[in-house]
């Protein structure tokens, strides 16, 4: 797909700013700035109202792992409907769903009468929304733009994602210090529901699946055959199966507590969240037009720097040194997201983009229950530092692992204008896909 899209100008074209020409970009975008917005204000303020019910690491890693538990249940069978549906109304009712949970959640918190149980049934509502949204808006992002514009559309679309972190984290850090959390969660269920009213004007594209072509569990084999002949994406994913245990059970669960404990609360932990966006956002700057050869080999490289703020941790550091960690750990990961997401869609065929991406998101992110899970009790055992050290120590390892992986050195960059072209092709003689 070479031709000139409708609304862009060469000029326009050239510039990293060229995506938001295109009008179905733009609609998305807006709805996933809404989303965002919110998100970025809950997230501090979420974890310390459970702290403020008088729970405990361990409570609070419960919570956290029923929001990630829907993707051992949801995401396969997400895939394969996303496949069938017009992905454009599946991340409306993703938005939906998350409006509803988060409204609820706040009304518990603000009454005082929420309990344990309640947050992870809704945490759990609120993830089987995110489970979807994933794949889906990863699914989509390539019929939005034209191939050329492909990097820059998914450099910006993070790009704007953690320029509110900036904002988001410390402002909700700092809110959730002095105003009742409920009241953020509940402006990110407001921002939900502005984010499904932009959604919703997205123009709905054919399914992918014509359904009843095939079975659920043919269409489900279909998607692990192309998983599993990615010889560069499987081990990617098994490698993340393991930084995520070890980054969200440390960062986002004994990291609050490390805070809480030596840094002074929410205030300062949440300085360290905008640090970190601060990093991805100077990542995202550079993603818009870096374009490595070989993709995965610089993005591996890049994993490793998650390590640093836990080791920071590790050695009781200040607030200082842990954000200066964060910055540097959000620059590098930014660099990987941009190139993985673009190295996803240029090699997987457009029919097959949800199921492929459900198969990623079960075994990189289905994981992330047991890191929950582990690191309250973990803490208890080593102390927090050590903890920490020990999660930092093991992303290290498996990112120097995974490139002894052929398919991860071989994978080169392919001209987006060719990989879109070639999907085309095959999208015009496969009666069963379409794109």
């Amino acid at each position: 797909m070479s031709e000139p899209v409708a609304g862009t100008s060469p000029r326009w074209q050239r510039l990293p700013l060229g995506p938001l020409r295109v009008p179905r970009f733009r609609i998305f975008f807006t709805g996933q700035v809404a989303s965002d917005i919110g998100t970025s204000l809950s997230t501090v303020a979420f974890a310390f109202g459970i702290l403020d019910l008088q729970g405990s690491a361990a409570d609070l890693g419960w919570v956290m792992a029923a929001r990630v538990a829907p993707l051992l249940i949801v995401t396969l069978i997400g895939g394969v409907w996303i496949d069938r549906l017009p992905r454009e109304r599946v991340l409306v009712g993703t938005q939906i769903a998350s409006a509803i949970s988060q409204a609820v959640t706040a009304v518990l918190l603000l009454t005082g009468t929420a309990q344990i149980w309640q947050l992870m049934g809704l945490s759990f509502v609120a993830g089987a929304a995110t489970s979807l949204w994933v794949p889906a808006s990863g699914a989509v992002m390539p019929t939005l733009v034209p191939g050329r514009l492909l990097n820059e559309a998914n450099a910006l679309s993070r790009l704007a994602s953690n320029t509110i972190m900036i904002l988001g984290a410390g402002l909700g850090g700092l809110l959730a210090s002095v105003i009742d959390p409920g009241w953020v969660v509940l402006a990110d269920a407001l921002t939900f529901v502005v984010s499904a009213f932009f959604l919703a004007r997205l123009p709905a594209t054919r399914a992918h699946i014509v359904e009843g072509a095939t079975s659920f569990w043919r269409q489900l084999r279909d998607g692990w055959k192309e998983f599993a002949a990615q010889d560069w994406l499987w081990p990617v994913v098994i490698q993340f199966a393991f930084v995520n245990i070890a980054w969200t059970g440390a960062y986002t669960l004994i990291g609050p507590l490390f805070a809480r404990e030596q840094l002074g609360g929410a205030a300062p932990w949440g300085a360290i969240l905008a640090a970190n966006a601060v990093g991805t956002v100077l990542g995202g700057v550079v993603a818009l037009r870096y374009k490595p050869v070989r993709p995965m080999v610089v993005g591996v490289l890049c994993v490793t720097a998650l390590a640093g703020p836990l080791l920071a941790i590790a050695l009781g550091g200040s607030v200082w040194v842990i954000g200066a960690c964060s910055l540097v750990a959000g620059f590098f990961m930014e660099i990987f997201e941009v190139q993985y997401a673009v190295s996803m869609q240029s090699h997987v065929p457009q029919d097959k983009m949800a199921r492929v991406s459900a198969y990623d998101g079960l075994v990189s992110f289905g994981v992330l229950p047991l890191g929950y899970a582990l690191a309250g009790p973990l803490v208890v055992l080593l102390g927090t530092g050590s903890a920490a050290g020990a999660a930092g120590l093991l992303i290290v390892v498996v990112s120097l692992l995974t490139l002894l992986a052929p398919g991860v050195r071989r994978l080169r960059a392919v001209p987006q204008e060719e990989a879109r072209a070639a999907q085309d092709d095959k999208d015009q003689t496969d009666p069963v896909s379409a794109s």
